[in-house]
């Protein structure tokens, strides 16, 4: 599937930004709700358990056949493996090709850190940006790859979702138990849909500002059966590490499973933690009964360490020790944090990237446009002070000097610093021009006093030092003028 933004006739459509109420509850609407379902899934997850203590917990985990830990890594391995295949096939639907070591580097990054910490749109969307667009792919490409695996993953828990629910009884102590054969039929015709409209849709549809276009059949079966099977394969790692007690066949647990994965990704709780366990101990009965409920959280337990702790800590020694070998090879002067946090942590999202060729009003044009098209824009990073006053005007034009944050780079002139003064800029990283100067000027002259040194026999490379300008520092040597220097 493709999106492309449709070309607008005549005047460009108006947004209407929203006011600060509105925007101030776009922004904790979602993390109310995640704390509140959090919440509320921990409070029923402590009714079902209040009978259960640790030690019997312990008990039980410890009392696992160590071939059982074993099959259940082994089959986590593979499941990882498979995940590989959604970047894989993404990469092939917009005509990129990467070495597959590459791609699954970046593949399991992305889902280690998206299936343990929640949010996988964000997550993984930004950890992906980040490794692929030093690849060489662009934004817009990158954005394609990140909508085809989020595409395949639903399709494929839809598609596994539903038509285990046709063929299996949900257990009565479940939500929704009396509607499962309308709820697996509403789920399974997601999917397909979505081949009916792959074989036969050829024309791209409009759907407001965006062109959609469908793959072709061969794509769309091939998203499906992917995230089928990574389903699949992740209901088989917790079922091999129930106990013996619960087990009526894999069908009847895979139904348990899938309903308790739904739940815990509409919540939006991180890796669904509380939500996913309640739902698999009321599917499997064992809510107020201790000599069921001990062994089901063993279960989960055990689940979560091999499943979502171990690849969560193998994928950050490896993100750590990429920064670490790419720090060495750029600068040994650089504080060695700035390159052991990569991008993704800080929950940011980049929603446009466009040269403005160091001219003003290129600037403010680009920041008018990305303000109407993200009202809730929080700042903006660019790469020489004389360009961003302009995105610093759009931004004061549009009343939101106090939401957003402008930084750029400069060689600390005193234009710099007024803007800083005005609000048009927040910070300049300021590599003074006039030290530069001056260091230069100062080994011209000793190269100068030296003429029995041949040319080229020295080669000299020197760090200026970078000052932070913001409204605090921003005077003196930090904002010179040419009369200044003259």
């Amino acid at each position: 599937m493709e999106l492309q933004q449709a070309e607008s006739e005549g005047d460009a459509p108006v947004v209407k930004t929203p006011g600060p109420g509105a925007l101030l509850l776009r922004r904790v609407a979602a993390p109310l709700l995640s704390v509140g379902m959090l919440c509320l899934a921990l409070w029923a997850l402590h009714l079902f358990t209040r009978d259960v203590n640790y030690h019997q917990i312990r008990e039980y985990v410890q009392g696992l056949p160590r071939g059982r830990f074993v099959l259940a890594a082994l089959l986590t391995a593979l499941g990882y493996a498979v995940m590989t295949l959604y970047d894989h096939y993404a990469l092939i639907s917009i005509g990129r090709k990467l070495p597959w070591r590459r791609v699954g580097l970046i593949s399991f990054i992305s889902y280690a850190f998206s299936n343990a910490v929640g949010m996988a749109l964000l997550v993984s969307g930004s950890i992906r940006y980040r490794f692929y667009i030093q690849n060489g792919l662009s934004t817009g490409e990158i954005a394609r790859v990140v909508l085809y695996c989020t595409l395949s993953f639903w399709l494929g828990l839809l598609a596994l979702t539903g038509v285990t629910l046709l063929l299996v009884p949900l257990p009565p102590d479940l939500p929704l138990a009396t509607a499962r054969l309308p709820l697996g039929i509403g789920l399974t015709l997601v999917p397909l849909g979505w081949l009916a409209a792959a074989a036969w849709v050829r024309q791209p549809l409009q759907l407001w500002r965006w062109r959609v276009r469908f793959p072709t059949l061969a794509t769309g079966a091939r998203q499906i059966l992917v995230g089928a099977l990574d389903w699949w394969l992740a209901a088989a790692v917790l079922y091999v590490l129930m106990p013996d007690s619960l087990d009526n066949g894999f069908g009847h647990f895979l139904a348990i499973f899938v309903v308790a994965q739904i739940a815990g990704l509409i919540s939006h709780v991180p890796g669904g933690l509380g939500v996913f366990e309640a739902v698999m101990l009321a599917g499997f009965g064992a809510t107020g009964h201790h000599a069921l409920a001990a062994p089901v959280l063993g279960a989960l337990a055990a689940f979560r360490v091999i499943y979502y702790l171990l690849p969560l800590c193998a994928a950050a020694v490896l993100v750590l020790q990429r920064e670490a070998r790419s720090l060495h090879r750029k600068s040994l002067w650089a504080p060695w944090f700035t390159a052991l946090l990569p991008s993704f942590f800080a929950g940011l999202t980049l929603v446009s990237d466009q040269p403005a060729d160091y001219d003003s009003e290129k600037a403010r044009q680009i920041t008018e446009t990305v303000l109407q098209q993200h009202p809730d824009l929080c700042g903006i990073m660019g790469i020489w002070d004389n360009a961003e006053i302009g995105a610093g005007a759009a931004v004061q034009a549009a009343g939101k000097q106090n939401q957003v944050t402008i930084v750029t780079n400069g060689a600390g002139a005193a234009t710099g610093c007024d803007s800083i003064k005005k609000g048009l800029l927040s910070v300049i990283y300021n590599f003074n021009a006039p030290t530069q100067a001056e260091i230069a000027a100062q080994q011209i002259s000793e190269f100068l006093q030296n003429p029995q040194r041949p040319a080229g026999s020295e080669k000299t490379v020197f760090f200026g030092p970078i000052t932070r300008v913001d409204k605090d520092n921003a005077t003196g040597r930090n904002c010179w003028t040419l009369d200044q220097l003259k």
